[in-house]
């Protein structure tokens, strides 16, 4: 529950190790893909499998549905991204193109574009009506562990085993301004809502929250004493949420000052504090000032 972080239910996953888990839009089914090369559909409202795929040819690395929850899209140790119909799990087709491990995608929200990271050190932009990539972004000298689109889907960013956070123009992956190297090894990215704000997780335990207008550091989070395996920012953009090596899920307060960027006229009269009359120098009254403003 993100209301106050009590376990709702718990499914057993059948599997020694899981590589990655993803929930549906809609809501109705979980997705698994374990160490063992399996895939397993769940059902979340009674925690029964509704699906499951035991032969694959490769563990799969991460996993993201589609936005109208239609299919789902996994990438694999065999450097190919498949795509499962829902909620049977049938292997619909298969996109091919890395060399390597595929160990991170995300998709755009009208579930046209397709991102995939690798150990190959290469980002992909697939369309996904198309069977190849259209663009393919080698400035990586490491594996990419991580990428995230912004909300308006105008930026990318992507995370490598060096610690260095790039960010791309789309829709083509034009390099754009990157953000302040840390240590570690990035292993999540997520946007707020409004785009402001980039949160990361590192597999030293850290999280660090980057402003996105400034392209500076705003602070570190002391997360995890393992790796963070996971992190996801809240709908209301009030919290952030890591999941560690160490086991544990935690809740972080994210910064709720309102961004320039997205002040209105409404947000002016409740910067200035009411009732408080600065002594008058010989100028000219600077809360006048911002009033008129």
């Amino acid at each position: 529950d993100a209301t106050d972080g009590t376990t709702l239910r718990t499914i057993d996953l059948y599997t020694p190790s899981i590589r990655a888990a993803a929930m549906s839009p809609d809501g109705a089914y979980l997705a698994s893909t374990g160490g063992d090369s399996s895939l397993r559909i769940w059902n979340i409202r009674d925690g029964s499998l509704a699906a499951a795929g035991d032969r694959l040819p490769a563990s799969q690395r991460c996993c993201i549905f589609l936005p109208d929850s239609s299919a789902l899209v996994s990438g694999g140790w065999d450097g190919t991204c498949r795509f499962f119909r829902m909620p049977d799990a049938v292997l619909l087709r298969t996109l091919s193109g890395h060399t390597s491990i595929v160990t991170c995608c995300t998709v755009s929200r009208d579930g046209t574009l397709l991102i995939t990271g690798s150990n190959d050190t290469t980002v992909r932009l697939w369309r996904i009506v198309e069977e190849e990539a259209y663009a393919v972004l080698r400035d990586s000298r490491s594996e990419v562990g991580a990428v995230a689109l912004s909300p308006d889907e105008t930026l990318l960013a992507a995370g490598n085993r060096d610690g260095i956070i790039r960010i791309y123009h789309l829709p083509y992956g034009t390099p754009g301004e990157g953000l302040p190297d840390l240590p570690g090894k990035v292993t999540a990215l997520a946007f707020t809502a409004d785009g402001c704000v980039l949160a990361a997780g590192y597999d030293t335990g850290t999280c660090a929250l980057f402003s996105m207008p400034e392209r500076s550091l705003i602070r570190t989070v002391p997360a995890h004493n393992g790796a963070v395996t996971g992190l996801a920012i809240l709908p209301d953009g009030r919290a952030l949420v890591t999941t560690g090596a160490d086991g544990h899920c935690r809740f972080h307060a994210l910064p709720c000052t309102q961004f320039p960027v997205h002040a209105s006229l409404a947000d002016i009269p409740a910067m200035v504090v009411e009732g408080e009359q600065p002594v008058r120098g010989p100028g000219p009254d600077p809360a006048a000032f911002h009033r008129a403003l």
